[in-house]
């Protein structure tokens, strides 16, 4: 305990506590004691400490209670991580209790909803990540914010829709355009399944919004990237070619993120990304046959798979350029 005993106050008696965190002097310790126990024995319940003129600390020892039970260590470093990514508050989980650190001066009143509120979540952390699922109010808020992924996607549909309506024929053929956007359930899999906190979601998340593009041949894919490209209303952020260089599967097309702005709900949203992949026909058809052998299980597929599968892609995209000289040749006749 840091400095003296400030002055000692039942923790169910903190929110009608009149006083401020600026009452107590750097070094001090404001001890915060419950209620007695059946031995009307007192015990501290957690410590306020002033350890700079800006920064207090409110220990709270809730965890102890946890203590006996047989908990994996990663499972509250797992709890620190996500807790202390919160929108809320700061805070730390050492070993054998939580602190919130405060930076600023607080009503003892706001210091008691605080405390509530992040005892609450403890253990609706505890919870989730031992359920591997996300805490309630991370998917309130990821519900709330997929319409406007869903008014992104449909942005991008409208654009690519209109091109291929403007477009000459023998220049882009598009086959399909079609798109998506990730359910809350799909979120929190993905999150678990790559290891990413909750916080982290629409930094680490490029595909919440996606669109698919399936061209004829694999000219029109490249000109459907390059008008991507030079689209005023699309900002391109990463393209990664897999048609230049295929997975050790054989999936190939093009990957792009793209990055827009959407106006929904009376409110401008800057930078939404959507992830537009493209494809030809021959590729997409590979990726569909495959998908469900392959999706989130590619650690278990054996080298015999893999190879057969990197053939089948090989052939298809053999298939591809056949295509793509024929209609070359095609296109020169019409010229001659």
């Amino acid at each position: 305990m840091l400095g003296k005993v400030y002055k000692d106050i039942l923790s169910c008696e903190l929110e009608s506590e009149n006083g401020r965190l600026s009452e107590l002097p750097v070094g001090t310790t404001m001890v915060l004691e419950s209620l007695p126990d059946i031995d009307d024995e007192v015990w501290p319940d957690a410590y306020i400490d002033r350890v700079e003129e800006n920064v207090w600390i409110l220990t709270d020892v809730t965890r102890k209670y946890m203590e006996e039970s047989d908990i994996p260590q990663s499972v509250y470093e797992q709890m620190s991580l996500e807790m202390n990514s919160s929108e809320d508050y700061e805070i730390e989980i050492p070993n054998s209790n939580y602190r919130i650190i405060i930076r600023k001066d607080e009503d003892f009143k706001i210091i008691s909803v605080l405390w509530d509120e992040v005892r609450e979540d403890f253990f609706e952390y505890f919870s989730a990540v031992t359920g591997k699922n996300l805490v309630k109010k991370t998917r309130k808020r990821i519900s709330q914010i997929l319409p406007v992924y869903e008014r992104a996607k449909n942005v991008i549909i409208l654009e690519l829709e209109s091109f291929s309506k403007e477009v000459e024929i023998d220049q882009c053929r598009i086959i399909d355009i079609s798109g998506r956007v990730k359910s809350v359930d799909s979120i929190e899999e993905k999150v678990y399944r790559k290891g990413i906190l909750s916080s982290q979601i629409y930094e680490r998340f490029d595909d919440i919004a996606g669109v698919r593009v399936v061209c004829e041949y694999i000219s029109d894919v490249y000109y459907l990237l390059d008008y991507i490209k030079e689209n005023p209303l699309i900002r391109v952020i990463e393209i990664d070619d897999k048609i230049e260089k295929p997975t050790q599967e054989g999936y190939r097309g093009i990957h792009v993120i793209v990055e827009v702005d959407v106006y929904y709900n009376k409110q401008l949203y800057k930078d939404v990304k959507v992830e537009i992949q493209l494809r030809t026909s021959f590729q997409n058809g590979w990726a569909m046959k495959t998908h469900e052998l392959t999706y989130k299980r590619k650690s278990d597929l054996s080298k015999e798979i893999s190879n057969q599968m990197k053939i089948l892609s090989d052939s298809l995209y053999e298939a591809d350029s056949k295509a793509q000289k024929l209609r070359n040749m095609i296109s020169e006749n019409k010229e001659v």
